[in-house]
């Protein structure tokens, strides 16, 4: 099953020549191998010793070559094998890492779509997953070195909910890493495309589950102007993504909390969308987030005069 693949067509090319659904021919062959393979790993009486010359770092370097299969029936089989020797063979744990890695890097700098990315991506997930604390040095440079470039890289919304889940999960691990990671993500705003604006923001907002409050105050001011910035966007899409923020309670309660810095950023761009937009769906829910703000404002008010007749 070892083979060499040619490049990837690129997203034009690949439209033009309906590549995306590819079948290989031979995969009533080949999945009789991955099928063998998957049985003999899952085997609750299979010992790693009796394989050890066989599954070394050599054929670890085949299994990477074959992500680039244009079947994604393969592709999947070879995610699950993948993380299954990566839990039963300890001593190769390194160098699947790195492997995974290398490829991840060669994507980010060669800036040339590569298919099996997001099954890559799974895998490291589900490692992330399991990662004790605290964490080592590797893992903080995981997220600046790779997972945040990523982002920037060729095909990324082939692989952006696998790319998200990684950095949750790493986030949710160390709140120190919280900050950089927003921040990483900003700098990485692609300025002209909508459809990745719409993930990132979708990331931004599950970030907000696993970042503390102390963290998040440190980068509320960038945070809240890219959300007030997408709310003014004239893509009608960035602008309903953005205000549809307002519906998760963690993104409201820091609004509440910082209510200082939160009101005269967030406004502005509240009011611009509603008086100028063009699409009337924005506009409505524009208004919709106005009374939301006008509550909270409220309920501030409300504390404010409480405390004051306290003291």
């Amino acid at each position: 099953i070892f083979r060499v693949f040619p490049p990837t067509l690129s997203l034009i090319e690949s439209f033009l020549d309906d590549t995306s659904d590819y079948l290989d021919p031979r995969w009533s062959h080949l999945s009789l191998v991955y099928q063998a393979t998957l049985k003999v790993l899952e085997r609750p009486d299979f010992d790693p010793d009796a394989l050890k010359k066989v599954i070394n770092k050599q054929f670890l370097a085949n299994v990477f070559v074959l992500f680039a299969s244009p079947d994604a029936r393969e592709r999947d089989y070879l995610k699950t094998i993948l993380h299954r020797m990566y839990g039963t063979f300890l001593n190769l744990r390194s160098f699947i890492r790195s492997g995974m890695s290398s490829i991840f890097l060669t994507l980010i700098h060669d800036k040339l779509e590569m298919n099996g990315i997001a099954e890559l991506l799974e895998v490291l997930g589900a490692i992330i997953k399991g990662l004790a604390v605290p964490l080592k040095a590797e893992h903080f440079q995981l997220m600046q070195k790779i997972l945040i470039p990523l982002h920037t890289a060729a095909g990324y919304l082939s692989f952006s909910n696998q790319l998200a889940y990684c950095i949750v999960q790493l986030v949710s691990k160390d709140p120190q890493l919280a900050a950089p990671t927003v921040r990483g993500l900003l700098r990485c705003w692609p300025l002209t495309d909508s459809a990745k604006q719409v993930q990132i923001l979708n990331q931004m907002e599950d970030l907000l589950s696993v970042i503390h409050i102390e963290q998040f105050q440190t980068v509320q001011v960038e945070f809240f102007h890219r959300v007030g910035q997408s709310v003014a966007s004239q893509h009608f899409q960035v602008a309903e993504r953005a205000l549809q923020m307002w519906g998760n309670k963690i993104f409201t309660d820091h609004i509440r909390n910082s209510i200082v810095v939160s009101m005269p950023i967030l406004l502005p761009y509240i009011f611009g969308c509603r008086q100028n937009h063009w699409s009337e769906k924005v506009i409505e829910l524009s208004e919709t987030v106005l009374e939301v703000m006008d509550t909270i404002d409220e309920q501030y008010q409300v504390n404010e005069a409480a405390k004051e007749i306290q003291v």
